[in-house]
């Protein structure tokens, strides 16, 4: 189907966003103080979990947030609903504009109620940003950007790895999917916005996180002035322009899944063609596996350490509690009733003070089982022997970053299978040459 659609008229799009306003503000309440979230981020980079973290926040004070999405808002729109019950993968420019509009009209809906907000957009057009910052802040909100600082190595594989997954399961075939040029456009867009927003100083708070949900950057507004006094656009730029071991290993992952799931169905060769050109580009500049072996040796060698930290300092404080438990186990000890047992009270009071003998005697032995538990905890790895420490670092590793443990892994049991087979090998020709001198 060309890209000849028309874009909704004004009338249809204004009911299009009271309908979406009403249905949202039905769950969420007006607030005396309310507050909106703008994410920011380049398709691709992990958006949803930043809109479900604060969605989770906003709930847990008693205050839900109305979630305005474009992305979701496009399947809505009347001539969508049939490109996607046909399998149409082409999404005309006109229904991004529409849902842009509806978005933004949305939110001034929400805004007017004085509900919290999320609004999950790229934030790449640094206009239609400050407008709609600068009219939330004329209604009294607060206003914070929560961005993600992911790289365009991995975001991009991201967006065709999603498509492809959404055709799979879809009934229609349908996947969203992203243009190159607009996802190169929203990264570029990104930095310049939230520099120019942070110059501007029209927010209150800029939160940067990385694809794991970790912040790898933070700055608020405090008298007028950052605290701390950080750039984030820098930060931005330095996430996108240095991606690590574990991004590039993802991302070649992400085109690898996209490739096979596109061959599977039959993809127009020439997509994928360019999707499998992706793929190899990105395995070239993934970590070779003895670099992933280093790395997971690294990681586990970071995690043993905190561990043992972790331990020493709970077996101190275990220690401590001990030395007060038994002073007090000898003052209850040294309390113990006195007198002729058929004394009126003398029962009840010995049966009061064996209670408390008894209470005072396991909480001296939970403590020592305490400390038996975690001494395992307290020594680092000795090189070879079979350790608590190593176990539990390389199970958090696993967890952490599965890829790598298992490239890791596979490396190192490959370089002993190699090792046992050389030994073999010398052996086996020691024991000929061995044969040949005693003959």
């Amino acid at each position: 189907m060309a890209d000849d659609q028309k874009p909704l008229g004004d009338a249809e799009r204004e009911a299009h966003s009271r309908l979406i306003a009403d249905l949202a503000m039905e769950d969420a309440p007006a607030v005396a103080q309310p507050k909106a979230i703008l994410t920011a981020g380049q398709p691709g980079s992990g958006k949803s979990m930043i809109v479900n973290r604060v969605s989770v926040q906003f709930q847990g004070v008693k205050e839900p947030a109305i979630i305005v999405d474009p992305d979701a808002i496009r399947p809505t729109l009347p001539y969508m609903r049939e490109r996607i019950a046909s399998g149409d993968l082409n999404i005309p420019g006109a229904a991004f504009q529409d849902a842009g509009t509806i978005g933004a009209r949305v939110v001034e809906m929400a805004a007017e109620g004085r509900r919290n907000i999320v609004y999950d957009g790229t934030l790449s057009n640094v206009k239609y940003a400050r407008m709609s910052i600068e009219n939330l802040k004329e209604q009294g909100y607060r206003v914070e950007i929560h961005g993600m600082a992911v790289s365009p190595d991995l975001s991009h594989a991201s967006t065709y790895e999603r498509r492809e997954i959404q055709i799979k399961s879809s009934a229609t075939g349908f996947g969203r999917g992203v243009g190159d040029d607009f996802h190169d456009q929203a990264v570029s867009g990104l930095v310049s916005t939230i520099g120019t927003l942070q110059a501007e100083g029209i927010v209150d708070a800029i939160v940067l996180y990385d694809r794991q949900g970790n912040v790898v950057g933070s700055t608020r507004m405090e008298a007028g002035h950052w605290v701390p006094d950080e750039q984030m656009a820098e930060a931005l730029k330095n996430a996108h322009e240095n991606p690590n071991a574990r991004t590039l290993r993802d991302a070649a992952a992400s085109w690898e899944t996209a490739s096979s799931l596109m061959k599977d169905r039959g993809a127009d060769p020439q997509e994928q063609q360019k999707v499998d050109s992706f793929r190899d580009v990105a395995v070239k500049r993934s970590p070779s596996p003895a670099e992933s072996a280093a790395e997971f040796e690294r990681a586990c060698s970071e995690e043993g350490k905190r561990i043992v930290t972790r331990a020493t300092s709970l077996d101190e404080r275990l220690v401590d509690k001990w030395t007060a438990l038994n002073k007090t186990h000898g003052e209850i000890t040294a309390a113990k009733p006195g007198g002729p047992t058929w004394m009126p009270g003398h029962a009840a009071k010995e049966a009061d003070w064996r209670s408390q003998w008894d209470a005072s005697a396991k909480a001296i032995s939970d403590n020592v089982a305490r400390r038996d538990r975690i001494a395992p905890y307290t020594q680092a790895p000795i090189p070879g022997y079979p350790s608590k420490v190593e176990e539990a670092a390389v199970t958090k590793v696993q967890r952490r970053d599965p890829q790598l443990a298992k490239e890791g892994m596979a490396f190192r049991a490959e370089e002993r299978l190699h090792r046992a087979q050389a030994m073999a090998e010398s052996r086996t020709q020691q024991q000929s040459n061995s044969q040949k001198l005693s003959r």
